[in-house]
């Protein structure tokens, strides 16, 4: 009969452990250190997606919304309506400083006769056109548009203060944030470097729109400046918006061809 003898069991020794330990940490720590760039990568990703996202809807936004600028329905606005629109269909001025001093630009304000505002769009539509002004500005990194319209009675009659001037309705929305800064400068027609945005002045015969319109504005040039990481080159966007009813405008009490603006 045979003895056999097994060699005696011995676990890690102390050296071991610590050696193991240790590789399994630096494993563990690169599968973070990994993770961690990977998520940042991907952040990184979707923020430039949401900003081409924020510029794309911000441009497309302006562009087909300023058309509306100086569009006036003879047939359901009041006289008074007509003659604001006509007197100051778009305007530029500065926007206040905010809270924290930055300079955000300019504000464009443009008039015009519709169904729905900036604001609200058409999801509140008006039964009749009014007389709508748009002011379009960037407060705290945001593009705002805050909308005025004109209210009127029951029997469809335009409300007056005791001033006799409209009375407006007053609603603001956000359009798309990331937006540090947005400046506007008129289009003229080529040929007239000082235009104004008016078809008449207050008082005048509406006659005179035929004179005017020669030299009115035709649209804007936009300039939008968007947020960027903190080291980072700000990105800059240009563009540019007809106001289609003035060209319209143009074509009627001209004989000016498109080919010869300035757009």
């Amino acid at each position: 009969m045979h003895n056999f003898e097994f060699p005696p069991q011995r676990g890690f020794t102390l050296v071991e452990l610590m050696v193991g330990l240790s590789l399994s940490l630096f494993l563990i720590g690169g599968i973070v250190l990994m993770q961690s760039s990977t998520r940042a990568t991907f952040d990184d990703i979707e923020k430039i997606n949401r900003q081409q996202e924020n510029i794309r809807f911000a441009g497309d936004f302006l562009v087909r919304h300023l058309r509306f600028a100086g569009f006036r329905d003879q047939l359901t606005l009041t006289i008074a309506e007509f003659d604001e629109i006509g007197e100051q269909f778009a305007e530029i001025s500065d926007t206040p400083p905010g809270d924290d001093g930055v300079d955000e630009g300019e504000e464009l304000t443009i008039r015009y006769s519709g169904l729905g505002s900036c604001a609200e769009g058409f999801d509140n539509a008006l039964e009749d056109p009014r007389m709508i002004a748009d002011t379009f500005f960037v407060q705290e990194g945001e593009l705002k548009c805050r909308s005025r319209v004109a209210q009127v009675d029951d029997a469809g009659n335009l409300i007056l203060d005791q001033d006799g001037m409209p009375v407006f309705d007053i609603e603001t929305a956000t359009l798309a944030p990331g937006i540090e800064s947005i400046r506007f400068d008129l289009l003229c027609p080529a040929g007239n470097p000082n235009c104004e945005c008016t078809l008449w002045s207050h008082g005048e015969d509406v006659s005179s729109e035929e004179g005017r319109i020669e030299s009115a504005c035709i649209g804007v040039e936009i300039e939008m400046t968007m947020e960027s990481d903190q080291g980072g080159d700000p990105l800059v966007l240009d563009l540019s918006a007809s106001f289609r009813n003035i060209l319209l405008g143009h074509l009627m009490w001209t004989s000016i061809p498109t080919n010869n603006l300035d757009l």
